[in-house]
């Protein structure tokens, strides 16, 4: 893995990090506008859906990273982080982002599916209305 968070290889690749990071800068943001206007289209809650990526998007890791899983989960409004342990036992803290709602369903995959096919459908009608200008 480039840039992995160890003592041995946190220099390793640290470059091609900052590139990743710099070159998913806009696709990060414009998927958390696709997710928001889906959120609107799904009756679900585009307006918790944006407070959540104002709140939440940047306590990851990655400054782009976070920008759809948070903005997903307000929409939605569940809450996903929380302690996650490795093979070795070691906890990781992954701070505890989204809506209210603990408990996790199966239909919350669903969600998430439908969410993708509507954010898709959104950006190729939003191109050839474009490409029509």
């Amino acid at each position: 893995m480039v840039a992995y968070k160890s003592d041995r290889y946190l220099d390793f690749g640290w470059a091609s990090a900052k590139l990743d990071d710099i070159v998913n800068y806009l696709p990060a943001r414009i998927t958390g506008l696709l997710l928001i206007i889906s959120a609107f289209i799904l009756n679900e809650h585009p307006i918790k859906a944006i407070q959540t990526w104002k709140k939440d998007s940047q306590k990851g890791p990655s400054p782009n990273g976070g920008i759809p899983i948070v903005t997903f989960a307000g929409a939605v409004d569940i809450q996903l982080g929380g302690d996650c342990q490795t093979k070795d036992g070691l906890i990781i803290k992954i701070p505890i982002v989204g809506g209210l709602r603990q408990k996790l369903e199966t239909t919350d995959i669903t969600k998430a599916n439908i969410f993708i096919y509507a954010s898709t459908i959104i950006i190729f009608i939003s191109y050839f209305l474009l490409i029509k200008l």
